[in-house]
């Protein structure tokens, strides 16, 4: 009964192990995302042209 107990914890622990692991993975994969698009800046016009439609992208 007890080792059974230990058991069902250590899976409880690797199953949230790899939930927060998948959560950060997919946070860093965004904010590279986010961070690798920056607009060209031609001219005034363009420039704030494409920031707000990054911004609306995201």
């Amino acid at each position: 009964m007890r080792y059974q107990k230990i058991q069902k914890h250590k899976a409880q622990v690797v199953k949230i192990q790899l939930e927060t692991l998948a959560r950060k993975t997919s946070r860093s994969h965004e904010i590279y995302r986010k961070t690798n698009k920056k607009p060209q800046l031609d001219k005034k016009k363009k420039s704030l042209i494409k920031i707000i439609q990054c911004i609306k992208f995201y």
